[in-house]
């Protein structure tokens, strides 16, 4: 995995732990009605924050499904250069052997 990928998945992963976090804290003083107003007075905050959730999820899967198509673009070419290399390789023996002279003998 490249620097960038595992930096990505990290902040995904932070963020996770982060909801998770915070899911576990209401639950915890979900009969303080206190805390369930304060949260309810951020509710746009938490809209905001899971809509960033979604983008980097929708990131993650466009970012694997744009490595994966130059993956088999580079694994193409490189099929094709391997192929014209060998067919060099050939033309290259064949051009050092004598060219098998014609039998003349006449019966």
């Amino acid at each position: 995995m490249t620097r960038r990928r595992i930096i990505f998945l990290s902040v995904l992963v932070a963020y996770q732990l982060m909801l998770f976090i915070f899911t576990a804290y209401i639950a915890a003083r979900r009969d303080d009605i206190s805390t369930l107003t304060f949260v309810y007075g951020k509710l746009g905050w938490l809209k905001a924050v899971s809509v960033l959730g979604v983008l980097l999820v929708l990131a993650e899967v466009v970012w694997s499904w744009w490595l994966d198509r130059s993956a088999k673009k580079e694994e193409t070419f490189l099929r094709t250069e391997n192929e014209k290399l060998k067919a060099k390789l050939y033309d290259l023996q064949e051009g050092d052997k004598p060219a098998a002279a014609p039998n003349t003998t006449q019966r």
